[in-house]
C-alpha cells in the first residue's frame, strides 16, 4: 500500500508539472482587439502566477501521497503490531528479536537462568538472578 501511494505521488507530480506548464502557456495570455480581429498577447506576470499556483497545488498533493505511503510502510513494519492472529504474532516475534538485538548491541546481557535480555544498567533479572552471579 505504501509503495503504491509513493508511486502515485511521483506520477501525480510529473503529470501535474506538465499540466502546470500547459495551463500557464494557454492561460497566460490576454486578449485584445487589433487590426484583423482578436489578438492574444503574453502576460508574463499572469503566466508565472498560473504556473506557480498550479505547481504549488500539485506539490502539496504529491507530498501528501508520499507522506501517506511512508506512514503506511511504517505502520505495517515489524515494529508496529497488534497481537491476536498468527500473522500478528509472527510480527510480534520479529519485533521482540529486533529489540533484543538492539539491547545486546547497546551492552545488554542475557540471563543464563530464564533467557531474558536485560538492559546494561539492570543488575538483576526479573527472575532474581544477578548479572554478576556466575553460578
Amino acid at each position: 500500500m505504501g509503495g503504491i501511494c509513493k508511486f502515485l505521488g511521483t506520477i501525480y507530480g510529473i503529470v501535474g508539472t506538465v499540466g502546470a506548464f500547459l495551463a500557464a502557456h494557454f492561460g497566460g495570455r490576454t486578449a485584445g482587439i487589433g487590426y484583423g480581429g482578436v489578438r492574444y498577447e503574453r502576460n508574463f506576470l499572469l503566466t508565472v502566477a498560473i504556473f506557480l499556483g498550479v505547481e504549488l497545488s500539485v506539490a502539496m498533493v504529491s507530498i501528501a501521497l508520499h507522506t501517506l505511503g511512508e506512514i503506511s510502510e511504517n505502520v505495517n513494519s515489524a515494529l508496529f503490531y497488534v497481537q491476536g492472529t498468527k500473522k500478528d504474532n509472527k510480527l510480534a516475534e520479529v519485533a521482540k528479536e529486533e529489540q533484543e538485538n538492539r539491547t545486546m548491541i547497546q551492552g545488554g546481557w542475557k540471563c543464563p537462568s530464564c533467557g531474558r535480555v536485560n538492559n546494561s544498567y539492570e543488575t538483576t533479572c526479573r527472575c532474581g538472578r544477578s548479572k554478576y552471579d556466575r553460578t
